[in-house]
């Protein structure tokens, strides 16, 4: 509180109103002038004469949220981001030898750049009607099951790095399963098989064991019994796309 001074008086600053002062304080010939206030707005007019109060924790841009990208300084960690990011997918094109952007959005910071691959292709669709897209690449944040079904469909490839969540990624868990992290099967002494060709007819990928432990000294010894060394590839099997469309 100070002596009444006409200069300092802001006559957008509703707290005397709110508070009631405005009788006593000009009986003693005082004003106040708060030195921090929330109130953004006071509707002496309406019923119940509302008040507006901002909270100063909640930033003015409701859509804008904390992200995360790789530190400046330590390229190993990561550091909180508060805003929106860029996502912009890029054409290469092998045959010139150049990059061009060819769809672009604005997202929260915290989404995830995968969530918008689909309208990325609408978008692509739209504007570029004639370009045929033969491969998708993506980090990740693009291993979800609609994107890969989406890229199919328009009969390309995806190839999204495959992200485990929280799988449990044990010795135990991958032979129990019947499967490596990578998608590739165990043959039935344990070796993981290798790919060996894809049935385009049939949409799936082919694997063989390649009679590994006859070639590497670091393979198990062969199994004294394995009656799959008499066929040419060794042990083989098979994995479609329908049955795990994020590894194949």
């Amino acid at each position: 509180m100070v002596p009444f001074n006409p200069e300092l008086l802001n006559v957008k600053d509703q707290t005397v109103k709110l508070l009631g002062l405005e009788e006593e304080l000009s009986k003693a010939d005082l004003m106040l002038i708060p030195i921090r206030s929330n109130i953004s707005g006071v509707e002496l007019n309406l019923v119940d004469n509302p008040v507006y109060v901002r909270c100063p924790k909640v930033p003015a841009d409701l859509d804008a949220k904390i992200g995360y990208r790789r530190s400046k300084y330590n390229p190993n960690k990561k550091e909180k981001v508060f805003g929106f990011q860029a996502v912009i997918t890029t054409s290469i094109e092998l045959e010139v030898g150049i990059e061009l952007p060819v769809a672009c959005c604005s997202t929260p910071a915290s989404d995830s750049d995968g969530s918008y691959f689909i309208s990325s292709k609408f978008q692509i669709k739209f504007n570029h009607p004639t370009l045929k897209t033969y491969l998708d690449i993506g980090d990740t944040g693009f291993d979800h099951i609609p994107n890969y079904n989406w890229s199919r469909s328009e009969s390309s490839i995806p190839i999204f790095d495959y992200n485990p969540r929280n799988e449990d990624l044990s010795q135990e868990t991958l032979f129990a399963r019947g499967y490596d992290h990578n998608g590739w099967p165990f043959a039935p002494c344990g070796l993981v098989c290798r790919p060996n060709g894809y049935n385009k007819e049939h949409k799936r990928l082919s694997f063989t064991c390649g009679k590994q432990c006859l070639k590497s000294s670091v393979s198990p010894k062969p199994v004294a019994d394995c009656v799959l060394l008499a066929n040419s590839s060794g042990y083989a099997t098979h994995k479609s796309i329908a049955e795990n469309p994020r590894h194949i």
